[in-house]
């Protein structure tokens, strides 16, 4: 599940599966921007999920690690999103793969 899916089962659970957007009163909520269609370009929508789960356990890094909760954030508790990897160099690649394995022109054959 993608981010923004995640954040929109999210949203569904706490309104008691309501569709409208209009029922969510808490601007306070890190995720509110990510519904109401407010983020602004640099909004980071892992990075939401994360202060949304610090919020949820008070504020404690070991106990989002923790969190045993069946909620759709759970698997993007952490701050990070488990459908991409980081290559060698650190960088962020969506395909597992990317970078793991030399290209046959450049094995010495």
């Amino acid at each position: 599940m993608t981010p923004l899916a995640s954040i929109k089962a999210y949203c569904r659970w706490c309104r008691n599966d309501h569709k409208a957007k209009e029922l969510c009163v808490s601007e306070q909520c890190p995720l509110w921007p990510f519904t109401a269609g407010t983020a602004g370009a640099g909004g980071s929508r892992v990075k939401a999920i994360r202060a949304r789960c610090l919020d949820c356990v008070g504020g404690s890094p070991g106990d989002v690690k923790a969190c045993v909760s069946e909620c759709p954030l759970w698997p993007l508790r952490m701050g990070t999103n488990p459908n991409r990897c980081r290559n060698d160099m650190g960088e962020a690649s969506k395909y597992p793969s990317h970078g793991a394995f030399p290209r046959l022109n450049e094995v010495g054959a």
